[in-house]
């Protein structure tokens, strides 16, 4: 629901989950961004973005009425974490689902980011060229980022078993045909 808070669960390692919810192994974190921003989420997705080795956040958001912002979160390494507003990712919205993958392998996890257009001017789905430091590119030449679906779900996966990454990009419309879009890589 719109203005409610979101969740932050962390595990506690000393418990472990026996079905009982008396002896739940996790905590409700509340207190810290992103579980205090108040708005909306769709999709979330925990990646390591900026080879730190600690796992960042990224959350999608997506409103009919207004545009709502992509949130892309660094983690601090002390269980906090802090919005990243410069990065590509964070300057856009309407995205629905999100994937990471290093669709280019060069060694760091790159992004996209699924777009639902209800309207019939449609929207692009994004892809973003991670360079490894924090810094995202838009790409925005291709069928990947050129075909204006109604994208909900997508995932990267070598589908094709040729040591890069393939995207397949599910969608939803009534007057549409098939489950999805899958684009084959073959420039890796």
């Amino acid at each position: 629901m719109l203005g409610e808070n979101n969740f932050l669960m962390a595990a506690d390692p000393t418990t472990s989950f026996s079905g009982d919810f008396a002896s739940d192994p996790f905590t409700s974190i509340t207190d810290v961004a992103p579980a205090s921003d108040e708005d909306c989420s769709f999709a979330v997705s925990w990646v390591d973005y900026d080879n730190d080795a600690y796992p960042d956040l990224f959350v999608t958001r997506w409103w009919p009425s207004e545009p709502r912002l992509n949130a892309l979160y660094h983690n601090n390494g002390d269980g906090t974490f802090s919005l990243i507003t410069e990065a590509a990712p964070s300057k856009e919205g309407g995205a629905l689902g999100a994937t990471w993958g290093d669709y280019d392998n060069d060694g760091d996890e790159d992004l996209f980011t699924a777009r639902f257009a209800p309207r019939p001017t449609g929207t692009n789905n994004r892809l973003y060229r991670n360079d490894g430091k924090g810094v995202f590119a838009g790409i925005t030449d291709g069928y990947v980022v050129n075909d204006t679906v109604f994208s909900v779900h997508t995932m990267f996966g070598d589908f094709d078993n040729d040591g890069d990454l393939d995207l397949f990009a599910g969608f939803h419309h009534p007057r549409l045909q098939g489950e999805g879009l899958y684009y084959r890589n073959d420039a890796g």
